[in-house]
């Protein structure tokens, strides 16, 4: 079920209000950067980017990947052919980024967390400013910060970054979204739970994303039943799930005074705070509306990209219709009705978004308690394929 836009030309477009997507190492700048803007290539055109990074090597190809992502999706939104590397949009995109991003070190944080927390740490004043500049000169209502835990950067930098930009008076409440690694290896489960520890020890507002979740996800919705899979295949299926959900999000808060009803960003600082808690997104997307009418409660129960062990007494919930052409009230109430039973939802967001095709629903859900994990955040003596097959 592969999602395939009509998009717009950039003369009918819809005025989007500007988001700040900062990526916090590698994995979250090179690979997730890129599938979101191949998801929604609008978001390139109307919000600004960042990138932290402590190797140089990787800051370079991160800045080229965005960019290329950025020129990619500037054809596909005007449909003019323009020189990559002349001028306009490629090279223009491209110094705005660097200027945006920050490279800590130079050398890399490799798997240790704790280096490239001593990178931020020695910058993390003048950091926190710099996004404050930013969001002034580029008129930003709103920041969503990504990374990835399991290797040096992103492990301990995106939780600090957000918890930083947390406390700040000028930086809106940022939405912090961290993905928790595969339980393949030991180094990448052990920077993962310095992660947790990170985010329980300062109750930092997180949005938890399981790659061992997003890849049932999209099992799910192929309708396919697991028999072997290739490294490269089990990932790009992963970060395609996580990034489809976060592309509508991201698309969402662009367009959110055309939502029903209108959403400011200021809407979502009461689901995203629950003290002790984190948060995490589940989907739906069905192309016709029978069959979204038939599946979306059964999508919404499989489709969910963090468990624990015991489910929340309470969640707040933010959730966001999507659809080219009007959704019943009806969908609405059985939507309400859906988390005020099965997820104990005190608080409930629910706009509807006329846009795009096909039938949408992507939610954040509020209330997980972060030491709960399940699976837990260790090695186990089953497969990745029994673990799937037993979820």
């Amino acid at each position: 079920m592969e999602l395939e836009e009509n998009i717009p030309a950039m003369e009918d477009r819809l005025i989007a209000r500007k988001i700040l997507l900062i990526f916090v190492g590698s994995a979250a700048s090179i690979h997730i950067s890129k599938n979101i803007v191949e998801k929604q290539p609008s978001i390139a055109m109307e919000n600004e980017f960042m990138i932290i990074e402590t190797s140089k090597d990787m800051f370079n190809t991160a800045i080229k990947t965005i960019s290329r992502s950025f020129y990619d999706a500037y054809r596909r939104t005007t449909r003019k052919d323009v020189a990559e590397s002349k001028g306009f949009p490629y090279s223009t995109f491209m110094s705005r980024l660097k200027n945006n991003s920050v490279l800590l070190d130079g050398g890399g944080g490799g798997a240790v967390p704790e280096a490239g927390l001593r990178f931020y740490n020695t910058q993390r004043h003048a950091i926190v400013e710099k996004i404050e500049k930013i969001i002034i000169e580029t008129d930003c209502y709103g920041v969503v910060v990504i990374g990835c835990s399991g290797k040096g950067t992103g492990s301990l930098v995106a939780p600090a970054l957000i918890n930083d930009l947390s406390g700040s008076t000028i930086v809106p409440t940022p939405i912090g979204i961290i993905l928790l690694p595969f339980r393949f290896a030991s180094t990448d489960i052990n920077n993962a739970m310095m992660t947790i520890r990170y985010i329980i020890d300062n109750n930092v507002p997180t949005i938890l994303v399981d790659y061992e979740h997003a890849l049932q996800m999209f099992l799910y919705m192929r309708g396919e039943e697991p028999k072997s899979a290739m490294i490269n295949q089990v990932y790009a299926s992963a970060v395609d799930a996580i990034t489809r959900v976060l592309s509508v999000l991201i698309e969402t808060l662009n367009y959110g005074q055309f939502c029903l009803p209108p959403i400011d960003w200021s809407d979502l600082e009461s689901i995203l705070r629950m003290k002790g808690r984190v948060g995490t997104i589940s989907y739906s997307f069905r192309r016709r509306k029978d069959d979204f009418d038939t599946n979306w409660k059964s999508d919404l129960n499989r489709m969910v990209l963090l468990r624990t062990k015991s489910k929340p007494d309470v969640t707040h919930t933010f959730t966001v219709i999507r659809s080219g052409t009007s959704i019943d009230i009806g969908t609405v109430e059985e939507l309400s009705k859906y988390f005020r039973v099965g997820w104990h939802t005190t608080r409930h967001l629910s706009p509807v978004l006329t846009i795009g095709e096909g039938y949408t629903i992507a939610n954040i859900i509020w209330g997980f308690d972060p030491s709960d994990i399940e699976p837990e955040l260790k090695e186990t003596k089953l497969g990745w394929l029994d673990r799937l097959r037993g979820m």
